[in-house]
Order: structure tokens, then sequence, then C-alpha cells
């Protein structure tokens, strides 16, 4: 019995540029394809040059931090990770790029934990030369991001990037300036890194590229193949059935091939996100042909919950008992040039666009007295054994407020866990973006639950309260 896959797609693009360069022990593959291609979300470059952008790579839903330089409020930073490239030539709201003509940014992906790093690939599409792609990519474990070493400029030297824990891993630059769908594709002994900062540079005076997705993979047996068991089908079906060991917070993709020439990660993707149903999975395929191989790769499983907020309210509803009710929209809480006393709020986290907030109209004082609620929608935690909430968070609080999360039933709103964290405002004369998380939702396994936000303000005056943005729920395992 064996247990591989593979499948390749050639695909004729009308208008193509490749070119390949060699650092130490990577090497950097670009190409190029005229504008009236794909507008499906995923380019195609011609075979042997820069694989499609995926939504089942190791960077797909991880965390971007704009660490330098200024980036426009047009498109969010996690169109990054968000599985899929434009869908038009010029689509500002599905890419990220700066207007700083000169600096360029700096942007940090955090993989959560340090990784065998074997493929980054980036992709961008534009009309014209904010297309073509240039920056530096470097690789961390534990780096520091603050100054004096840490400065707003692009293209800091790399000694000064050395002393603060970043080793560079290529330096990429796409060959024309003229637009298209552009890839680049870093591979090689690329290094084990938690942290990856691309240091993104223009190529003209016309601003930043618009970057669509950027893809990252890793050398793991969890990424690869993973033991499975072919065996004929049990009635009434026919064909044959796969069957794996089933892991918690785990996913599934199945792939299959004729033959075992190509590398696996290039045979035909037959099912994907497939969940776990411990102790085992069971996957059921026909008959095909008197020969082929299959192999499933085990992944972390899809996120419970995401929401950014940046297209809709996420789903989130709001029960309201007296006073300010959650908003949902464009903050505008004050401003840089006139702050409100606890600082202000004038965009999502990331420097993203909409988030939640107990007021979010200028100058975004909640009324004294307010008791609200905003809730989640339902999240099915019947088949887990773990979950974790991370979200993004800026607090203007008096002293007498209270902000708790709470964990509450699906159908009843009836409180299953109170209090199961609790946020501090710890800096009275400002209102910044701040990452919470994990948060365990441990109490609420075996049962459909929903989160609740709960604020219930003192009588305090001029304060703006709590804002949210960028809710994320995951599997654990135990």
């Amino acid at each position: 019995m064996k247990n591989y896959m593979h499948a390749t797609a050639v695909v004729v693009a009308a208008m193509f540029i490749s070119s390949f360069s060699i650092f130490g022990q990577v090497t950097v593959t670009t190409a190029r394809v005229g504008s009236n291609q794909s507008t499906t979300g995923t380019f195609i470059f011609p075979p042997n040059t820069v694989p499609s952008n995926s939504s089942l790579d190791l960077a797909n839903g991880k965390t971007f931090r704009l660490l330098a330089g200024a980036a426009t409020a047009s498109g969010s930073i996690s169109n990054l990770t968000n599985g899929t490239a434009q869908t038009t030539q010029d689509a500002p709201t599905q890419s990220f790029f700066s207007n700083d003509s000169n600096n360029g940014v700096r942007v940090q992906m955090d993989l959560e934990s340090v990784r065998n790093i074997e493929r980054i690939s980036t992709y961008s599409w534009h009309t014209n030369s904010r297309a073509p792609q240039f920056y530096r990519v470097y690789g961390a474990t534990s780096p520091s991001n603050s100054a004096p070493n840490f400065t707003a400029a692009a293209f800091q030297n790399d000694t000064a990037l050395a002393a603060l824990g970043y080793t560079r891993i290529a330096e990429v630059r796409t060959a024309t300036t003229s637009g298209g769908q552009y890839g680049a594709t870093v591979t090689g002994t690329i290094g084990q890194y938690r942290y990856l900062l691309f240091d993104m540079g223009t190529i003209t005076s016309n601003r930043g590229t618009f970057y669509g997705e950027i893809d990252i993979y890793e050398i793991s047996p969890s990424s690869l193949t993973f033991p499975l068991t072919i065996m004929p089908a049990v009635s009434p079906q026919t064909g044959y059935d796969l069957q794996w060991v089933s892991k918690p917070a785990k996913s599934y993709h199945l792939r299959t091939s004729t033959d075992l020439a190509s590398p696996i990660r290039e045979w035909q993707t037959i099912a994907q996100n497939i969940p776990h149903t411990q102790p085992l999975n069971r996957y059921n395929v026909p008959q095909s042909g008197p020969r082929r191989f299959y192999a499933v790769e085990e992944h972390p499983a899809l996120p419970l919950l995401s929401a950014t907020f940046e297209e809709s309210n996420g789903g989130f509803t709001v029960a309201t008992t007296s006073g300010s009710a959650w908003e949902y929209g464009a903050p505008t809480s004050g401003s840089a040039t006139q702050e409100n006393p606890g600082g202000f709020v004038s965009s999502g986290a990331e420097n993203s666009l909409k988030c939640w907030g107990t007021n979010i109209a200028n100058p975004g004082f909640y009324i004294p007295g307010t008791v609200t609620r905003l809730r989640s929608p339902v999240i099915d935690l019947t088949n887990t054994v773990g979950a974790n909430l991370h979200f993004y968070q800026a607090l203007d609080l008096a002293s007498g407020d209270l902000a708790v999360v709470n964990i509450i039933d699906d159908t009843s709103d009836t409180v299953i866990a109170s209090t199961i964290y609790t946020a501090i405002d710890s800096t009275i004369t400002s209102a910044n973006w701040a990452s919470v998380g994990p948060v365990s939702l441990g109490a609420g396994v075996g049962q459909k639950i929903r989160v609740e936000w709960m604020f219930s303000a003192s009588n305090a005056i001029d304060y703006m309260g709590w804002y949210i943005d960028n809710v994320t729920i995951t599997e654990s395992a135990p």
C-alpha cells in the first residue's frame, strides 16, 4: 500500500518574463505575465518559474505588523495573508502598499513558532509601475524592533539589523518596471525563523508596489507526507477508503498522482481542509486507472472564527442595557492633531479602516453609566479539545469602568464562564492598539458558544471606552 501524492497544471501565459538569481544558499526566481490574465485571485505563471499563490501555505491567517514607514489606509495589511491575490489590475482595497516614494515600508510576519522555511513567495499586480517588486527579506527568532538601531528608513544596512537579531535571507528585484502580474519566489536553505521581516522599497518614484499575497512554506514532516492506509471501500461505497490517524487542532489535505516523478507539493489536490475526526479520519476515493498514488498532508486547523471587519461587521451582534451601544465602522474618535484626554482612535488595528467600538464617532465619548455587550457569531466547540481567542484592542477607560470577556451559551445568552479576560488601561494618555491573547476558551469545549465583550461604564465623563478588531479563534491541542 502506498501513501504519496502530486499533479501539475500546464498553463499558457500570453506574456511573461522570468529571471533567476542566487544569494548564498538560496535562489530567487521572478516571473511576470500581462495584466489580461487570471481574475480569480490566483496568479498562474509559466511552468518551472513561480508557483501560484495558495491559501494552504504556512502564512495564511498569520499576523503581519507594520514596523516602519507609512502604509496607505486603502488596503489592509491582512490582505497579505488572506489566501488570495487581487482580482483586478488596480485594486487598492485588495492590496497592501505605501504612498511614500522615499522610504517604502517595513513589515514583519509572526509565524507564531520557529519554522524551518523552505520557500517564500510574493505576488503583486498593478496596471503600470506599481506592479514590480523590490524588497529584502530577513529572518529572526527573537528580534528587537526598538530604536535607536531600528529606524523608519527603508533598506537599513544589514549590520544594524543583524545587531537586532535579523539575518538577511535574500534581495528580490523583478526584471522590468511595467505593469502586470508579478511573482517572486525564494527557495533553498533559508533557515529556521519565527519572524520574517520584509523591507519593501520602491523601484520608481511612483511609490509602493501593490502587493496582494505573501506565501510561506516550511520543511517539516507535518507539512509533507503523513502515513495513511489504502483499503477496499466498505459497502455500499465503491473504490477505496483512505484512512489515517487524526489529531486535535489539525486539518488534512489529500493529493494524488499517477507517478512519483514530481515533488509531492505539485500533486493534484483532491480535498483540502478536511476536519479531524478522532481517532481516525476516513476518505473515499474512486478507482482510477491501473496505478495511482495518494498522500495526506497535516496542517493546523483553519480558524474557527476570523474577523477583520474590513468587509463586514463579522456577524457580531449588540445587546445594550443603557447608554452607548457598541458601534461598527471607521472610527473618528479624536485626531492626531487634536487628541482626546485619553488619546485618539482614528483607524482600526494595523492601520485598517474599520473596527468595533463603544462610540466610534468624534469625539467618541461614551455615555456615563453605559452597559453594552458585543457578541460573536456562534462558535462550534463540540468536537474540540481546546480553543484560544486572540484580538486587538484600544482602551480609554475610567478607573471605575469594567471591560471583560465572557463565554455565553449560543442560544440562551447564559454566561458559561465569566471574566475570562479583563481589560486594563495602563496608559491613560493614549489609546494605542495592542494585541490580546491567547485567551483560553476551555470552559466552552464540548458545546456551541459565543464570545461576549461586556463593557460597563462608571459615571465618569470624557472617556472613549473599548475598541476591538481582528478577532481570531483557533483550536488548541491538549
